[in-house]
């Protein structure tokens, strides 16, 4: 039995050198480093691990890989790669204050080439980042040579199955983190079970230590025009907190994950803080209730995120708290 505990939130003050090693990246999201990790501050995905993204188009795979990013490159420490099979990369990196000198721009072809690109940064170095966008996108050795009038047979899930077996101990060995980001495909003629898939077959199923799920709630508009998405993040295998947790956090093209926007509808949805019509009490410092978009204004002009990112991290550990089992222990 796996025994989860709640972890201390302590931000270090020192700097961060580039050969210290580094447990977790931080999301960008609050919500989403807790449901990944339990941990809020310096929690998210777990480094030495494969993690895999999943989703239909625009949910913001790319967006929250590229977040990632923006915090691991903040922290100093390691190498960013970008393998971008699908050679169609157009996101503005000035929204994340990045530079293309901020990465290191890989094409591979085949998950064979994919492959040797792993080994080969794991060879040199430690603590990187390895990106994969996205998966579906690779061909591989024996698909190349096939006529296209032959079938596949399913050797790529063969291929990418024995290439993950090979890396994954490696990886945990190097401290690197390798995310990998996959499209949803419809699961034909299922009558139970999971009604999507991804490519690749089931390996990343096993071999993936966080697995994320991403779906669009709705779309954000501002006069009649999408600018942004509301998304639905689950995840659906955990070997590092709790599986089968879950968020909701808006996405906007121009700015990415809305963290504090994210909190602000948390508290509302959980009762904290009480909204009436369009305005919200929210008892925070003794404010006048207001609107949301006023509120979410007023917690960034007066700096006050921390305060209600802690009031969040309190309060999703009270509800674990009571979701713990009262039993007498058998052992």
């Amino acid at each position: 039995m796996i025994v989860w505990r709640r972890m201390k939130l302590q931000k270090s003050k020192r700097k961060k050198k580039s050969n210290e090693k580094v447990d977790y990246i931080t999301t960008g999201s609050i919500l989403l480093n807790l449901i990944l990790s339990q941990k809020g501050f310096d929690g998210g995905w777990k480094m030495g691990r494969i993690v895999n993204i999943v989703g239909d188009k625009s949910t913001g795979k790319t967006g929250l890989v590229l977040e990632t990013i923006a915090n691991y490159v903040k922290k100093g420490v390691g190498k960013v790669i970008y393998d971008e099979p699908e050679s169609a990369f157009d996101f503005d990196l000035s929204v994340y204050k990045l530079t293309e000198k901020d990465i290191v721009w890989k094409t591979s072809d085949t998950v064979e080439d994919w492959y040797d690109s792993v080994s080969k940064e794991l060879e040199n170095g430690e603590n990187k980042l390895y990106v994969l966008d996205s998966m579906d996108a690779l061909s591989d050795l024996g698909e190349i040579k096939r006529d296209i009038r032959d079938g596949s047979y399913g050797t790529k899930a063969k291929v990418v199955g024995e290439l993950l077996r090979r890396l994954v101990r490696k990886i945990k060995e190097k401290n690197m983190l390798l995310m990998v980001v996959s499209q949803v495909r419809d699961n034909i003629g299922v009558q139970f079970g999971e009604k999507h898939k991804r490519s690749g077959g089931k390996a990343l199923d096993f071999y993936a230590s966080q697995v994320l799920w991403l779906a669009v709630k709705e779309k954000i508009k501002k006069k009649g025009r999408v600018v942004g998405v509301n998304i639905v993040a689950k995840v659906k295998k955990n070997k590092v907190a709790p599986p089968f947790r879950e968020a909701s956090f808006p996405f906007y093209f121009d700015y990415g994950i809305d963290d504090i926007g994210s909190l602000v509808d948390y508290l509302i949805a959980e009762g904290v803080w009480k909204k009436e019509g369009k305005v919200v009490k929210s008892s925070f410092e003794g404010l006048k209730p207001m609107q949301r978009d006023s509120l979410i204004r007023y917690i960034e002009d007066k700096g006050k995120e921390k305060e209600v990112r802690e009031l969040v991290i309190n309060h999703w550990f009270k509800i674990e708290e009571e979701l713990s089992s009262d039993r007498k222990s058998k052992w």
